[in-house]
């Protein structure tokens, strides 16, 4: 059974039918999570139109 801070990370059926559910515990979703990676480019600035 999932807990009410359960974080589903993952679902898949497997041959049987049945559904393989992978998660973990909401407080230690930041600890997984990969830190962003830096874009290699600065966005693109585009000069608006409706500035006069």
């Amino acid at each position: 059974m999932l807990g009410p801070d359960a974080a589903i990370l993952a679902n898949r059926t497997l041959e049987d039918g049945s559904v393989e559910i992978v998660t973990v515990a909401e407080s230690d979703l930041a600890s997984i999570n990969p830190a962003p990676i830096a874009p290699s480019e600065p966005p693109a600035v585009f000069a608006s139109s409706t500035l006069a």
